[in-house]
């Protein structure tokens, strides 16, 4: 199975928001809290794509017989 990944347009988006909150940001702690979104903005493009369903609801019945 491959992985649907994000299109070289998307991550130049990502890219792009990214260099511009950390150019106005000023802060070194800032600047790894605006990458590690960019990353997470990323690999949250490739999980909605895997279009994972579940056919039916799981239950559990957890009363006592």
């Amino acid at each position: 199975m491959k992985l649907p990944m994000p299109t070289a347009n998307e991550i130049y988006s990502i890219a792009e928001r990214a260099e511009g909150a950390i150019y106005n940001s000023g802060s070194r702690s800032a600047d790894k809290l605006i990458i590690e979104n960019a990353i997470r903005n990323a690999l949250q493009i490739v999980v909605d794509r895997l279009n994972i369903q579940i056919a039916s609801p799981i239950s559990v019945d957890l009363s006592k017989p």
